[in-house]
């Protein structure tokens, strides 16, 4: 830190005094002052920027954003944005951009939301059906909840978009779903009705 003060010189009894200015460097260490640690400061890693990840090869979904920040993928062209989760949401709810979910590290994900809804089989509620919520590459399971008796599941996710397939005649059913921080998401899975 550099500033400048001024100096009140007198040179000589008999004269006036003269003013000058002088800049010094000051270097300053901050500490946490509740802290009872008398040793030197810790760094704190600094966590690159999400686009200095991303140059550096780090797939887009693998980017880590520092503490309190969440990861979004813009829609446009996959890029990652570190933004705060209201942020986020609100990026999400525009179509700006989508969550991306890791299978295993949660360290870095949103709140959870809830995903809820009612299992149909040819017009009648089905129990004990398998709900499996996979991540957007349609592969990695990241929860599985079973309908109650009459039909109904709910299943607590980290918010972001995920995948269900649901059965139908002739071929499974792709469907997507997004789960926001502290808010449901319905999604009825109907199937049965092109069987005969």
């Amino acid at each position: 830190m550099t500033f400048s003060y001024h100096s009140l010189i007198q040179k000589d009894p008999f004269q006036t005094s003269a003013e000058q200015t002088v800049s010094k460097s000051l270097q300053f260490q901050i500490r946490d002052v509740n802290s009872d640690s008398s040793g030197p400061p810790i760094p704190i890693p600094e966590t690159p920027s999400p686009l200095q990840q991303f140059k550096s090869g780090i797939k887009a979904e693998d980017v880590k954003c520092a503490g309190g920040f969440t990861l979004v993928l813009k829609s446009e062209d996959s890029s990652p944005a570190c933004v705060k989760p209201d942020t986020a949401q609100k990026l999400i709810e525009r179509g700006w951009g989508t969550f991306t979910v890791l299978s295993t590290d949660y360290t870095y994900q949103k709140m959870n939301g809830t995903l809820s809804g009612n299992v149909v089989l040819a017009g009648g509620p089905q129990a004990n059906y398998e709900v499996d919520v996979y991540v957007t590459d349609g592969t990695t399971i990241v929860g599985k909840t079973l309908s109650d008796v009459n039909g109904n599941y709910s299943i607590q996710l980290p918010a972001g978009n995920y995948t269900i397939y649901v059965p139908d005649y002739p071929t499974k059913q792709t469907h997507f779903v997004s789960v926001f921080s502290g808010k449901n998401t319905i999604f009825n899975i109907v199937y049965g009705t092109g069987y005969k």
